[in-house]
């Protein structure tokens, strides 16, 4: 996945052994969950003191 504004990677993307999950590498350097819901990739931002955030992406139509 690349930020539109550059051609840097926001985040790479490696299977697992679950069907439509994720281990995600951010920009940043730091790793997380990714995962398909309802259509959507869903990556779970942290946020700090062992919290994340959920940041959905919908499809480019």
């Amino acid at each position: 996945m690349v930020d539109g504004n550059s051609s840097v990677p926001f985040a790479t993307f490696k299977e697992t052994t679950k069907k439509d999950v994720f281990r995600v590498k951010l920009g940043s350097g730091e790793s997380t969950t990714g995962y398909y819901e309802n259509g959507n990739l869903v990556i779970e931002i942290p946020k700090g003191n062992d919290e994340y955030s959920k940041e959905v992406f919908s499809p480019v139509k």
